[in-house]
């Protein structure tokens, strides 16, 4: 007689909070395998609008969510880091699917995935893809955008009640308990402004026939063993440190753009004239999710200065504050860092493994 095949499911989202079709995407994968192991996306991220729970906290959102007879199904939580190589990214999913030694002992593995657009990778072959998930992170990312516009309203409590209200057909009683106990949160006011100040950056670019893209350039600026960041003055990010960068203007080069933003934001004390010399490297990022502010490409230089200790530096402009860090200083940090800017010090200085 021969054995049942034993398989495994593979869960990936980003699961901002869990709506009632994430549960049911869960619920799909523990009753068709043998066990099952969720792999939460943006888990190092700081709090923001749209990701303001932490991993953990999204991981046990999900379990209150579930049937109370599949508490009991083998299904494990593990964090899941973000690259912008898709093929690294795979790699990684493959390297955390296998530190849970039950997932190495099956002779399938089902690949569940958050939202619509489908990873196409290479490194994933041998899994199978399974179809028809209609969970997505922009719906619950957008749930937690009208909490947050109804705090800023002048309805004021009555108005996070009535948002609270519209969500409680969209998530289990237990998630909707912990959405009103957020709002009472002592960091939910950050947010809050944090969410206006996208409002209001979006509002701007309303009457646009098209949804704008954006053009920056971030500096990742590297002087014996250390790299320049800024701390953010203003929303979006305040207070989280960042690469110095900013916007494009009209008649400038990307290359010009980036030495201007890195002097105002940071008073190198570097001739300017020094900078091109320094430039070693220029890599585009461009994941339609980056920025909460919208479509925004932005292109890293790379700057390595050869001085035998890192210059000094003050923050101004935008920049409330400039520091130079170690790099090993760098993964203790990382969720202190704006947008995507630990992913693109991780790709042009390889702090990660």
């Amino acid at each position: 007689m021969s054995t049942p095949a034993r398989t495994a499911a593979v869960v990936i989202g980003r699961f901002p909070v869990c709506l009632h079709a994430h549960t049911a995407m869960i619920e799909r994968a523990l009753t068709e395998s043998s066990q099952a192991l969720v792999l939460v996306r943006c888990a190092f991220h700081p709090r923001i609008p749209r990701d303001p729970f932490t991993w953990e906290e999204r991981s046990e959102l999900i379990i209150a969510s579930m049937r109370p007879e599949l508490h009991d199904r083998h299904v494990g939580f593990m964090p899941l880091r973000d690259y912008s190589d898709p093929r690294r990214w795979a790699a990684h999913v493959r390297e955390t699917v296998g530190l849970l030694d039950e997932i190495g002992d099956v002779d399938r593995v089902r690949l569940y995935v958050e939202g619509s657009p489908a990873w196409k990778c290479p490194a994933f072959d041998g899994w199978e893809r399974v179809q028809g998930i209609e969970a997505d992170e922009h719906d619950a990312s957008s749930l937690l955008a009208m909490i947050l516009q109804a705090a800023s309203s002048r309805g004021g409590r009555t108005a996070i009640d009535e948002a609270l209200a519209h969500a409680e057909v969209r998530v289990a009683p237990a998630v909707l308990e912990r959405l009103r106990r957020w709002t009472l949160d002592p960091g939910f006011g950050d947010l809050v402004a944090e969410q206006q100040a996208l409002d209001a950056a979006r509002a701007e670019w309303s009457g646009a026939p098209y949804e704008p893209i954006f053009s920056t350039v971030d500096c990742v600026v590297e002087c014996a063993g250390h790299v320049l960041l800024v701390k953010r003055k203003h929303h979006p990010g305040k207070g989280l440190w960042a690469l110095p960068g900013g916007f494009v203007e009209p008649r400038e080069s990307l290359a010009d753009g980036a030495m201007r933003e890195l002097v105002e934001e940071t008073a190198l004390a570097v001739d300017p004239a020094e900078l091109p010399a320094a430039l070693r490297d220029v890599r585009v990022f461009d994941q339609p999710d980056r920025s909460q502010r919208g479509r925004s490409i932005t292109h890293a230089h790379y700057f390595h200065l050869r001085e035998p200790a890192p210059p000094a530096v003050l923050g101004s402009d935008d920049a409330a504050e400039a520091q130079w860090f170690a790099l090993e200083q760098i993964p203790g940090i990382e969720e202190q860092l704006f947008e995507d800017h630990f992913q693109i010090l991780d790709e042009m200085l390889g702090i990660t493994p």
